[in-house]
């Protein structure tokens, strides 16, 4: 597998980091308009607030779509892989965005045997995908 398409791999983890840092900034923004009392002069700022909390939203709107995108592009890559237990490794890899260590903790396996089934799994997308 070429560095291109590990990187497709990893979009869907990208987009996810990204929506979580807009999600919360715009919950810090909510809590900010929430606690604070606008009166008179302060109603610029109200608004100036609230147009940039809807400004959140649109741009949470657009990387939801993207996150999808992104999720449903490597969901497709990952289940054309025929053994189950490494679609299990890759999902909990790529879609999960567990570590290897993590992987093996939960599954009851050893280290070296995830990054073998993960190794596995990734020679076979990349032979599916016309790798070499």
């Amino acid at each position: 597998m070429n560095g291109d398409e590990y990187l497709n791999l990893q979009s869907y983890q990208s987009e996810v980091r990204k929506l979580n840092r807009v999600t919360n900034n715009m919950q810090q923004l909510r809590d900010k308009i929430a606690a604070t009392d606008y009166t008179g002069i302060y109603n610029f700022k109200q608004r100036f607030d609230q147009q940039e909390l809807e400004d959140y939203q649109t741009r949470i709107k657009r990387l939801e779509k993207r996150t999808q995108t992104a999720r449903t592009a490597v969901m497709d890559a990952i289940n054309v892989v025929d053994n189950s237990k490494q679609r299990q490794v890759l999902i909990m890899r790529f879609i999960d965005g567990l570590m290897i260590k993590e992987i093996a903790s939960r599954l009851g396996y050893s280290v070296a045997y995830v990054s073998h089934i993960s190794s596995s799994g990734m020679k076979q997308l990349e032979h599916s995908q016309g790798g070499r």
